[in-house]
């Protein structure tokens, strides 16, 4: 089975997300940590969001990989907040 290489239409926001950002394209799912004011900490919501973005990822037969990534040039993640 071919797979689609389309952008995905839906964004972070309307995912609800607020601490992270995910997109899809050309076959590759980006979540990116969305807290670079504390380091990309991780919170419940935050690992709420990445859990809920990564099972949309691995459902979704047209993704062939996923990107774990942190916002900001200081910190990937910084741990539990």
């Amino acid at each position: 089975m071919a797979r689609k290489t389309a952008s995905k239409k839906r964004s972070a926001s309307e995912r609800g997300y607020s601490d992270i950002l995910y997109e899809v394209r050309d076959q590759v799912a980006w979540a990116t940590i969305n807290r670079p004011r504390v380091l990309n900490a991780f919170r419940e919501q935050t690992l709420d969001e990445l859990i809920d973005a990564l099972r949309s990822t691995r459902d979704d037969p047209s993704i062939a990989c996923a990107v774990v990534t942190g916002a900001g040039d200081k910190a990937f993640s910084a741990g539990g907040d």
